[in-house]
């Protein structure tokens, strides 16, 4: 009983190609994914069902540990403010991570928005997306990923970076590997001061 470890919950909103490939890691590690699949498409639902992800409506999304917003950058205000009402009404407060690339006026108007609901808010900006995305593979179809627009370049055919295992482990690890460097070094820095 005393040796048990809680595994956090998370909720991924939306499961387009970057949430899916972040809930199929965490699934694949047992970790419970919650999204919503709300004005998607099937293509979106086909995604989620592959990552593992368990579709909700919106209330229960709040029951997650934490909520990671990962939805196109225009849509994110949008997105706090269709949650607002639930989150304000949820007696449990998960954790709102708002992981799109936005401008800092924008983050700003989400966090005014989660943090009248009583969540705790975190900006953490995923501009990776714009790395990694993918297109399929048709005539007329440019590619705006950047690795897959070099492969394209390159006569190659383009790539799901963040669903195709095992490489979407090394990416992800990649874009981890980013995130936490300033941190690290902030951190690091503080010490030695």
């Amino acid at each position: 009983r005393g040796n048990r470890l809680m595994t956090p919950s998370v909720a991924i909103i939306a499961p387009g190609s970057m949430g899916a490939g972040i809930g199929q890691r965490l699934t694949e590690h047992k970790v419970t994914v919650l999204t919503s699949l709300a004005g998607r498409t099937e293509a979106s639902a086909k995604r989620a069902r592959e990552a593992g992800m368990q579709p909700v409506e919106d209330r229960a999304l709040a029951e997650a540990d934490f909520l990671l917003s990962i939805v196109p950058p225009g849509d994110a205000v949008a997105l706090a403010r269709r949650l607002a009402p639930v989150l304000t009404a949820a007696n449990k407060k998960p954790a709102y991570v708002e992981c799109n690339a936005v401008s800092p006026p924008t983050m700003l108007k989400i966090a005014d928005v989660i943090a009248a609901t009583g969540c705790p808010f975190v900006g953490a900006g995923i501009i990776w997306k714009f790395v990694y995305e993918f297109r399929p593979d048709q005539p007329g179809v440019k590619q705006t990923g950047l690795l897959n627009e070099i492969i394209v370049g390159l006569g190659g055919s383009p790539r799901q970076f963040l669903i195709d295992s095992p490489w979407n482990t090394i990416f992800l690890v990649v874009v981890m590997i980013w995130i936490q460097a300033g941190f690290a070094m902030t951190v690091l820095s503080a010490a030695i001061k």
